[in-house]
């Protein structure tokens, strides 16, 4: 089980070379979605972002750097641009 020990996950991204999986997970049902890693021949997943407001929309680019959004738009809430 990828999710292990995590309250909620989705939005899951394999490497290309098939090795890892990155995903947005929550530790606890209340914490903020952040970027999480898994090796695919076994481990736990390792949080890579701490963003306050959370990150969300994990891509890997072929040079292998992971690009994702933040903040996280909370359910209800607005979404506004900043000028």
């Amino acid at each position: 089980m990828l999710t292990e020990g995590l309250a909620a996950a989705g939005d899951p991204v394999v490497s290309y070379d098939g090795q890892r999986v990155f995903f947005v997970g929550k530790a606890s049902a209340g914490g903020d979605w952040q970027i999480y890693q898994e090796e695919l021949a076994g481990g736990h997943p390792q949080m890579l972002t701490s963003m306050p407001g959370g990150a969300m929309s994990p891509i890997l680019l072929p040079n292998g750097n992971l690009v994702f959004a933040s903040p996280v738009p909370k359910i209800g809430g607005l979404i506004t641009a900043s000028r």
